[in-house]
């Protein structure tokens, strides 16, 4: 718009304001909110933010920026996300890693679209953004590895909550040797990020006991979380059809049959929860 100087009133300090520099200003949005930092905010357990932090940090290193919260987050697209995702997975970060930083992005990016920074269709870009699938897993007991990759691969393709939620299922079974009824029994409160623990109060003879957990389980919690959200109760619950998070808890027949479906999605054969320490998995 050509720049013409209207009067706007009768006062000669507005009078001097052009209508040009006032397209200019409404053309310029300042945000009023940082996604990041409002993602951030909604995190209600320190840990969980500290996570998050740590994700970004690894964010600013690979794109060389010092500090993650000068990288101008109100930006981020679906290219900016691929590349981030490729340079993890050359670095060979495990898939938990990888898989825990992207839905740290998509956090953000729902932020930015909430306070139209993107628009939906730019949102929906990101989340499209396909999961790492690699094979790797935390060392633990003496299981059929081919077997343990394929339920990785199984819940990883699952963009719905109850992905995340197997997946840490699956490390606490496999990594921390819990049975199934003490999984089903913990609660948010029980796990401990750093260092990285559970604490059982279901183990046999009443006694409780605290469980180390590798960091990559520890990864597949904290992905767990920063979907499930860290308000206080079970720390695993149902997850509908419709992949929304309901119920306050679930059972350990659930547990068997999320792991069954997962086992038959894997196309490996069924093994029964008494087959040996090897496969207690299931």
């Amino acid at each position: 718009m050509q720049q013409v100087s209207t009067p706007l009133s009768d006062d000669p300090e507005i009078t001097s304001i052009t209508w040009g520099v006032l397209d200019q200003a409404v053309a310029v949005p300042v945000p009023l909110r940082d996604p990041m930092q409002s993602y951030l905010d909604g995190l209600t357990s320190a840990a969980s933010r500290a996570t998050a932090i740590k994700r970004l940090r690894a964010v600013a290193r690979l794109v060389a920026v010092p500090d993650y919260a000068a990288l101008p987050w109100g930006q981020l697209r679906a290219h900016h996300v691929t590349f981030i995702r490729s340079r993890l997975v050359t670095a060979e970060a495990a898939p938990a890693t990888v898989n825990l930083t992207l839905a740290v992005l998509r956090g953000i990016a729902r932020q930015a679209r909430d306070f139209n920074m993107m628009t939906d269709e730019e949102y929906r870009r990101i989340t499209e953004v396909k999961p790492h699938k690699g094979s790797r897993l935390p060392p633990g007991r003496h299981v059929r590895v081919g077997e343990l990759t394929a339920l990785v691969e199984a819940c990883a393709r699952d963009r719905t909550p109850a992905g995340a939620r197997d997946a840490a299922m699956l490390a606490c079974l496999y990594v921390g040797g819990l049975r199934r009824a003490e999984l089903a029994a913990l609660t948010v409160e029980h796990y401990t990020a750093d260092p990285p623990t559970l604490t059982v109060k279901s183990g046999k003879g009443d006694k409780d006991r605290v469980v180390p957990l590798e960091p990559s389980a520890a990864v597949a919690l904290d992905a767990w979380l920063a979907v499930r959200g860290t308000r206080p109760g079970r720390l695993f619950l149902p997850v509908n059809k419709g992949g929304r998070i309901r119920g306050e808890g679930i059972t350990a027949g659930a547990v068997y049959n999320a792991l069954v479906r997962r086992a038959a999605e894997a196309k490996i054969a069924h093994a029964s929860p008494h087959d040996g320490p090897g496969q207690r998995f299931l």
